[in-house]
């Protein structure tokens, strides 16, 4: 099916495909609007004011739906990258490079399946299964799991919550232990 257009219709749909990137309403009262409204006078010179209310109102329409169509387009894009970055993230997360950390991630793996109550029994196991220690301040000067957890048991938690969440292990059981 071949559509025809007129000339009239191809220099509108020219014109106003200029209006669709702004950004307005087309209110009467605002410059694009006003502006707007002046050139369907001059496009469609014999129409009455019903007329021009109707065509403008038809327009605005119009315009609103692309507008739309463009805030989906932009949204589709933004979530396609966040997922992207977060599928960048689960990859390689921070501290793989270290070889200690392919091993601690590893015995945290293991550990998780067996379902810990709290952070200390993380640490204990960790302490047990003879598991190097991190570069990271309260293990590395305590030399040791359990020690560094008992000297600093603030930054150990954050380091194993920070780590736990990496791996994207499941969450420790809420409530009394």
């Amino acid at each position: 099916m071949v559509m025809q257009v007129t000339k009239q219709k191809l220099s509108e749909m020219m014109y106003f495909a200029g209006f669709e990137t702004i950004d307005d309403d087309l209110s009467p009262e605002s410059p694009f609007g006003a502006l707007f409204r002046k050139q369907l006078k001059c496009l469609y010179h014999d129409a009455d004011l019903e007329e021009l209310d109707g065509l403008t109102e038809r327009y605005r329409l119009r315009f609103a739906l692309t507008q739309i169509r463009q805030a989906t387009v932009r949204a589709d894009e933004f979530r396609r990258r966040l997922e992207e970055a977060q599928a960048k993230r689960r990859e390689s997360p921070r501290g793989q490079r270290n070889g200690a950390y392919k091993e601690i991630d590893a015995s945290l793996r293991a550990i998780a399946l067996a379902r810990p109550k709290s952070h200390a029994e993380v640490f204990q196991l960790l302490d047990s299964r003879k598991v190097r220690t991190p570069d990271a301040k309260p293990f590395l000067l305590a030399r040791g799991w359990m020690r560094g957890f008992q000297e600093d048991p603030g930054l150990a938690r954050s380091w194993l919550s920070k780590r736990w969440s990496i791996l994207g292990l499941p969450s420790f059981r809420r409530g009394p232990k």
